[in-house]
């Protein structure tokens, strides 16, 4: 509405009634619309933000976080609505943003949107682009969208665990790694889980194109021939061809299997001995280096096997119950020196190795030196 020589903006909690003509209706819905100083700061900047969008001039407009002040669903809506509206304008938006829901948003208004993961560390920055048609590609995948891949941009380190169970599972012993050594553990690590093993890579692909060290931790049936290796070992950048790793794995499954029993269940490569476990460690490590990572002794629900819990559906919460949950009470587990603590150790040192393999050199690099 306009008062004297000036626009006033209310908002109102229903659409307004025909705004050129005023009628009781209309004059009803702005005495009872509320004046924008009433609103938040974010509120605030949502319009005026919008309001640059369809009736300012500029064609190139540059944001820094919008989302800020903004709950959740109002950054959804606003990144939805920016992109949009650029769209529909012709106008091209830079948008600096820590906000997942806020890129959630960009991405599902339909408009193309680059993505481009900015990092500063240690001295050195680094650029990396996800263009518009890999970011479609990934938010077409429901796995992907229900997994919440995308949050990963905004994080560090990620790992990707095969279902929830395990990745609860691995988040709780990292934490405790975290707070009991802060050099123990990967701080800044978000913990996401696929739909089983051959879905894994779909979530490791896209991240690791953005630069991200993301780990994929599978159970030992990994080395089974029928299971799908390819897609992990090209996700993790393993180099082609992988006919000496599809051969060692088969030997080693073979050797597995020739013993009569389970690896998943009844102890993974413990089962061999001599040259065969010479040959299954060998292969592991080869594996370890590019951050694939297959479990040596079975599956998740075989670690920590002296606290003796059940190993059924609802593993996790036994598991759970046996570690405690108050750090003051005696029966609260710490971390150890072996078993899931040495492992998760052992992936978090990738995590944090510079010279780690299977994340290729930043497409844009330069020391922080300005060099």
């Amino acid at each position: 509405m306009s008062e004297a020589n000036q626009l006033v903006l209310r908002y109102g909690d229903s659409p307004p009634p025909p705004e050129r003509r005023v009628e009781d209706e209309t004059l009803h819905w702005m005495s009872q619309a509320r004046h924008i100083n009433q609103m938040s700061d974010g509120v605030k900047a949502f319009t005026g933000i919008l309001l640059e969008l369809r009736a300012g001039d500029p064609r190139v407009i540059v944001i820094d976080e919008p989302e800020a002040f903004l709950h959740p669903a109002l950054a959804f809506k606003l990144g939805k609505e920016i992109a949009k509206t650029a769209d529909a304008v012709g106008k091209h938006v830079f948008v600096s943003t820590h906000s997942p829901q806020f890129l959630m948003g960009t991405i599902q208004s339909g408009a193309a949107v680059n993505v481009v993961r900015l990092t500063y560390k240690d001295g050195v920055s680094t650029a990396r682009v996800l263009a518009n048609t890999d970011v479609t590609e990934m938010m077409r995948d429901p796995l992907l969208r229900s997994a919440n891949a995308l949050a990963g941009v905004f994080y560090e380190n990620v790992l990707v665990a095969e279902a929830d169970a395990d990745r609860a599972f691995y988040q709780e012993i990292n934490e405790r790694l975290i707070e009991h050594s802060p050099s123990r553990g990967a701080s800044n690590t978000l913990f996401l889980n696929a739909n089983g093993k051959d879905s894994v890579h779909r979530i490791v692909r896209p991240l690791r194109k953005l630069g991200i060290p993301v780990a994929a931790v599978l159970d030992i049936d990994a080395l089974n021939p029928k299971a799908e290796l390819g897609p992990h070992l090209e996700a993790c950048g393993y180099p082609k061809p992988f006919d000496y790793i599809r051969q060692q794995r088969s030997e080693t499954w073979k050797a597995l299997t020739a013993t009569g029993k389970s690896p998943k269940t009844d102890g993974g490569i413990s089962l061999l001995h001599g040259q065969e476990l010479e040959k299954a460690e060998n292969l592991l490590e080869a594996l370890d280096k590019y951050g694939l990572f297959i479990l040596r002794y079975g599956e998740a629900e075989h670690w920590l096997p002296n606290l003796q819990v059940k190993r059924n559906k609802k593993w996790l919460h036994h598991i759970f119950a046996a570690l405690g949950s108050d750090p003051k009470s005696s029966a609260y587990v710490l971390p150890g020196a072996d078993d899931v603590w040495a492992f998760l150790d052992k992936v978090s040192a990738w995590l944090k190795d510079k010279n780690r393999r299977g994340i290729h050199d930043p497409e844009t690099q330069a020391a922080g030196d300005g060099k």
